[in-house]
């Protein structure tokens, strides 16, 4: 492809006049565009056979409770159920969908890729500009109790956030550097915000250092974690052998932990 290139381009550019250096010159960039090409081709090709092939077998590997779907991902409506983001968006995506129990309990998590458009006046004239709103993972745990209040966890540091309810100011020094609460039940926010719970959720924070933000809600707690990337993607810059294997799998791993690091089979969620 690359040959076929340099002498398609080659002929055109003594075609057009260039002399032998603008003709040298054209074609080398036409056999760096058509490798880049190429590469990407192949790139794409790879990651999508690594996804339907490889991810599977290291999902089930890792809990065989769980199923792995590629082109699925948490749906727009859960995703703004909690209303902490503003149904105002221009798009909304995502993919790598995983569902299942892990400990009981059932969870589901999935990329997620949030936009708005914003609007700024410059010079008397009105710009707009698409904006990432959320781009990360947001995992659903669903207990089995249904909790009688709304509860929102807000990163101090996220970025185009509605809040609902009081401000609930909680004892624990740490949580409140990094968060503030609020909740239409001071009393029930306190039971399920219990000491534990509040400093799991700052190492929660420590261990995917991004900003984190969870509601819990009826039978549910969302967690939004804004990672600022696609997370479960192929590097081809690595070789996958085992070592990258295992990387993959410790992220996804990572996730799942979020049952047992909040510690949600426990009996205050699950009585």
């Amino acid at each position: 492809m690359a040959v076929l290139s340099f002498l398609f381009f080659h002929f055109y550019a003594h075609a057009f006049g260039f002399n032998k250096l603008g003709a040298f010159i054209f074609s080398t960039i036409a056999i760096v565009f058509a490798f880049n090409f190429y590469v990407s081709k192949i790139s794409k090709s790879v990651k999508v056979e690594f996804k339907s092939k490889i991810m599977p077998i290291i999902i089930k590997d890792i809990n065989p409770d769980l199923v792995y779907e590629k082109d699925k991902f948490i749906t727009k409506n859960e995703f703004l159920s909690t209303e902490i983001y503003s149904s105002d968006i221009s798009f909304y995506g995502g993919n790598d969908l995983v569902n299942g129990k892990v400990d009981d309990i059932l969870v589901k998590f999935s990329d997620a890729l949030v936009k708005r458009v914003q609007k700024n006046i410059q010079n008397g004239k009105e710009i707009k500009k698409e904006i990432v709103v959320f781009q990360g993972v947001l995992f659903i745990a669903k207990f089995n109790k249904k909790i009688n209040s709304i509860t929102q966890i807000i990163d101090k540091k996220a970025n185009f956030i509605k809040t609902n309810g009081d401000r609930a100011y909680m004892d624990d020094a740490t949580f409140e550097s990094h968060f503030k609460t609020y909740t239409n039940d001071q009393i029930n926010a306190r039971y399920l915000l219990t000491p534990k719970f509040m400093q799991d959720f700052c190492e929660l924070k420590r261990i995917f250092k991004a900003q984190i933000c969870a509601v819990l809600k009826d039978e549910f707690i969302y967690i939004y974690i804004n990672l600022g990337k696609d997370s479960f993607e192929l590097d081809m810059k690595n070789t996958l052998d085992q070592d990258n294997l295992n990387a993959y799998k410790k992220e996804i791993t990572t996730f799942l932990d979020i049952v047992k690091n909040l510690n949600l089979n426990n009996n205050l969620f699950c009585n």
